[in-house]
């Protein structure tokens, strides 16, 4: 279901009065690929300013922001979790005892939107079954945007997550984002599977062999499969290699090839001979890299 600041709060309404004690805390993850924005959405909010200049975060670092809402003291913890490789060892160990997440993607980066998934799934193996809220920041360079809305569509509505986009520059839909944030975690009840992140489908402990899998691929495609048999494959792939290295070289050039290429054709239809050609080629060229 997507979600808007607009409609959100009308379809979430608490219909029953709440006995609450005067003060809450609770701890809110900010996750995503490095550079789309976490670091800049969070000051937006706690300090009412935008950072013009990108310095990645150096592992994690948290800041507290202080507010009364509905009738009670806040004091949410925001943890801005590195995006970086280089971080990825030590930043599961600051997931533990987490309340909600913000999964952060860049409208004009698809590789950063491409990213989400993984990045659900890494939350989730360390936080168990929390609230999610899907974010597309950077919303200000609409010139710039590559991430169509009905990607958006598709990817909310199957994992069943609300979708926001903010302006962490404009500070726009900022404090609607996190006014929902804290509406999902209190009205969180465990026992209620429905209000769940629905399971992803690629368990992140397999053991995948990326050249068979690129194997396959070739095959699939030397038999002329369908667009949706042959952009699953690929995804499978770039899943794993994310998982393995996400910086790695060819990433996001076979990123790109799924989502400006492939998703161009209808599901059921048949690569034409020339891109079918291009394909063949470059996935030769991954094969080396991958296995050098």
């Amino acid at each position: 279901m997507i979600f808007s600041p607009e409609n959100y709060f009308q379809d979430q309404i608490i219909k029953s009065e709440v006995k609450m004690s005067p003060t809450f805390q609770y701890k809110v993850i900010v996750a995503g690929d490095g550079g789309v924005g976490k670091t800049t959405l969070i000051l937006k909010y706690t300090e009412k300013r935008f950072r013009e200049s990108y310095i990645p975060t150096i592992g994690v670092q948290w800041t507290i922001k202080e507010l009364e809402y509905q009738g009670s003291s806040i004091k949410m913890v925001l943890w801005d979790i590195a995006g970086q490789e280089e971080f990825k060892s030590m930043r599961t160990n600051f997931y533990d005892g987490s309340n909600a997440a913000i999964i952060v993607f860049d409208v004009t980066d698809l590789i950063s939107f491409d990213h989400v998934e993984n990045w659900l799934r890494e939350v989730q193996q360390y936080c168990g079954k929390i609230p999610f809220i899907l974010l597309g920041n950077k919303i200000d360079l609409t010139e710039e945007r590559k991430v169509p809305l009905e990607m958006l569509k598709s990817i909310a509505l199957r994992l069943d997550i609300p979708y926001f986009e903010t302006s962490a520059k404009t500070g726009e839909s900022v404090i609607d984002m996190f006014n929902a944030v804290l509406e999902r975690i209190r009205q969180y009840e465990p026992v209620i599977e429905d209000t769940f992140v629905k399971p992803l489908e690629v368990d992140q402990k397999l053991n995948i062999n990326l050249n068979d899998e690129l194997i396959l691929l070739e095959e699939l495609i030397k038999n002329n499969e369908k667009i949706r048999v042959i952009n699953n494959e690929l995804k499978i792939i770039t899943n794993e290699l994310f998982r393995q290295n996400p910086y790695h070289e060819k990433l996001e050039e076979m990123s790109k090839w799924r989502l400006e290429k492939l998703n161009l054709y209808p599901e059921d239809s048949s690569l034409s001979s020339l891109d079918k050609s291009d394909f063949l080629k470059k996935i030769g060229s991954w094969k080396i890299v991958l296995n050098s």
